[in-house]
């Protein structure tokens, strides 16, 4: 995936990370509890499995940036 906004903002860097295609489906599914590759594609049955292979590669190599992403969405829908 390429990098479409060289700004440092926290913003432009997040929409790096979550502004593909695919990229919000994908969280919507490790969100609701599918966090295995093979459920993910099952749910997800059009996404083509490099495409999901390489999104969850991306972020794994980003993965401090995930985790805290996953943390604060779970901390945020916990207070509500």
């Amino acid at each position: 995936m390429k990098e479409r906004y060289p700004l440092p903002c926290n913003i432009a860097q997040t929409l790096n990370i979550v502004g593909d295609r695919w990229t919000l489906l994908i969280i919507h599914e490790i969100l609701v509890g599918n966090t295995t590759f093979n459920d993910i594609k099952h749910n997800l049955e059009t996404i083509s499995a490099n495409l999901l292979s390489t999104r969850l590669k991306h972020w794994n190599n980003k993965a401090w940036l995930f985790q805290s992403f996953i943390a604060s969405t779970l901390l945020v829908t916990n207070m509500h």
